[in-house]
């Protein structure tokens, strides 16, 4: 067996061990219906089925997928306050998460999400591929892109979407295997990315 095979197999095995948890419980984000992301102002209409994942990494997150977490995520960051963490907290004694804050620039936001999963996913290997101006909901931006290794041994891809707005973060992160599976559902995240909006009534 190849070491491409092996991996997917490892991965393929991780993702069906998940599914027969709880957390992996989700609901249908179907195609052409307007979506609310969890109890936030951001919506999108997706031109895809989507898998919405009840567990929930953090207070302002969601997560999405197609084959399950291990192999395709896009997990969105709605509104997370000045002075909190983007993700739960596991050891707030010996191992507390960097903070958010709202003085951040918007190119501190791609070190500040490696710092945060170097922390919660173990991470041994984070490297930030690109930076670039970008857009959140019609708001002005930061764009990264960024490769990591975590627990699992698996080198995964992320390209992430951010902006500041009215003091709180938004953002929102797609990530999945180097091989094969980023490549499969990059541009399904991206038709995502291009159809977020911001309720302003709420």
């Amino acid at each position: 067996m190849t070491a491409r095979k092996t991996l997917l197999v490892q991965i393929v095995l991780a993702t069906f061990l998940a599914a027969g948890t709880p957390a992996f419980a989700n609901k249908l984000a179907s195609a052409g219906q307007t979506q609310v992301i969890g109890k936030s102002n951001i919506r999108v209409v997706p031109q895809t089925d989507w898998n919405k994942l009840n567990a929930k990494p953090g207070p302002q997150t969601e997560v999405w997928t197609f084959d399950g977490e291990l192999l395709n995520a896009v997990t969105f960051y709605t509104g997370v306050p000045s002075g909190k963490p983007i993700l739960k907290e596991r050891d707030k004694k010996n191992r507390p998460l960097p903070k958010f804050a709202k003085d951040f620039l918007l190119p501190d936001i791609p070190n500040f999400l490696e710092r945060t999963y170097r922390i919660t996913k173990d991470v041994s290997i984070f490297e930030i591929e690109s930076v670039s101006p970008g857009s959140f909901a019609g708001h002005k931006g930061v764009e990264f892109r960024y490769t990591f290794v975590g627990s699992d041994d698996v080198r995964r891809k992320g390209e992430a979407s951010a902006a500041i707005i009215d003091g709180k973060l938004y953002m929102v992160t797609y990530e999945a295997p180097l091989i094969y599976f980023f490549d499969n559902s990059i541009n399904q995240y991206r038709q995502l990315l291009d159809g977020l909006s911001m309720d302003k009534t709420k």
